[in-house]
């Protein structure tokens, strides 16, 4: 998969060989784990998850970010 997806940098239009079988690039793990950028949340969206967290009693948390440096204090809760 990794060698038929990869560029042929010798041919004339430096396409690989799944691009000229296919007509079209091949989605690959990497295009998977990359975040898509052209799947906006629309008004819809927004309203379905604000009407959720009201009917749902969800809260937005705030979580203190920590450094290396900083000294933790660890322990079981009781």
């Amino acid at each position: 998969m990794a060698y038929r997806s990869t560029h042929c940098p010798s041919g004339p239009d430096q396409a690989s060989p799944a691009e000229k079988f296919l007509g079209r690039r091949l989605r690959t793990i990497f295009e998977l784990m990359m975040p898509s950028a052209d799947d906006p949340v629309g008004p819809r969206d927004s309203e379905m998850e604000e009407q959720f967290n009201r009917h749902h009693g969800a809260r937005r948390r705030h979580f203190e970010v920590f450094c290396v440096s900083d000294r933790l204090q660890c322990g079981y809760r009781q």
